[in-house]
């Protein structure tokens, strides 16, 4: 499933993407937050197992877990980000490309108050060399 939103905005080039990641990191960080001051409550990591990550010209993706077993996707490559489909990596997650070639994902969760709760996810497939 394409996610709608993303049928107006301006498409990518695959050759900005194309190459080998590997997994760096892959974490979600709870907070609870009071007046200025902080406390973290939960930590997890959202990718349990390393990977290799393949891109190829012609926008198919082979995820390679640390067994050698092989799953194969789709990306789709946005103007300013990229998604992938039919890989363990959520369809939901845009990944953007920064300086240093590696993909990120970050999210932040909403918050409207003195007392709160905040929580950070991170993703980041560095490109081999």
């Amino acid at each position: 499933m394409i996610p709608g939103c993303d049928l107006f905005e301006e498409k990518g080039d695959i050759n900005d993407y194309v190459g080998v990641y590997y997994l760096e990191t892959a974490n979600e960080r709870t907070y609870h937050v009071y007046w200025g001051s902080e406390k973290i409550t939960g930590e997890r990591t959202l990718i349990h197992d390393s990977f290799h990550l393949t891109i190829n010209e012609d926008k198919t993706v082979i995820i390679t877990d640390k067994d050698g077993k092989e799953t194969k996707g789709r990306i789709k490559c946005l103007k300013d980000y990229c998604r992938f489909y039919s890989t363990p990596l959520e369809s939901s997650y845009k990944f953007y490309r920064r300086y240093d070639n590696c993909l990120y994902y970050s999210y932040e969760s909403k918050h409207m108050s003195v007392e709160y709760d905040v929580t950070y996810r991170s993703i980041i497939l560095r490109k081999e060399n």
